[in-house]
């Protein structure tokens, strides 16, 4: 960006005013769901950021961890969310579950948590009454037209 303000690092401020259409932000660095609790308000952050910006989910480290260790947590985690097209939780924890496996310490794949909803978005549904209406109204129109079918045979 050839903006002078612009400092090239994403800020929490910055991150507010995104509208993000992501599934998935993943903050793979160390302490990334940590933040400063504010009374009432809980812990603000990056990850209550990009929540707000719209991101459904977010995944986090909760503490330090190493970069080889990260890095082979987010190869199995990509593998299995991409290419295996897993939903997130279960591709989080087929990682953590194979990092386990290979002796790694609870300290080193621990830490990445996912937070926010892991679900896909619902689907807008018509209220119950919208259906109760319809319904009344299908049985009102079907005994008017057998009213009527009766009426033209006595006529």
């Amino acid at each position: 960006d050839e903006n002078p303000a612009e400092d090239g690092i994403l800020q929490t401020h910055e991150i507010l005013r995104l509208d993000l259409a992501a599934e998935l932000v993943v903050l793979s660095a160390c302490n990334t769901g940590l933040g400063r609790i504010a009374g009432g308000e809980g812990v603000l952050g990056l990850t209550r950021a990009f929540l707000h910006a719209g991101a459904p989910c977010v995944l986090l480290s909760l503490w330090e961890v190493g970069d080889r260790a990260t890095v082979d947590l987010m190869d199995a985690f990509y593998r299995a969310h991409i290419e295996e097209r897993l939903p997130v939780d279960v591709a989080l924890q087929r990682a953590q579950l194979a990092s386990l496996a290979s002796g790694a310490s609870v300290h080193e794949w621990a830490p990445f948590i996912l937070m926010g909803s892991v679900a896909a978005p619902a689907r807008a549904s018509w209220p119950a009454a919208l259906w109760i209406a319809i319904l009344v109204g299908l049985f009102l129109a079907v005994r008017w037209a057998l009213r009527a079918a009766a009426r033209s045979r006595r006529a």
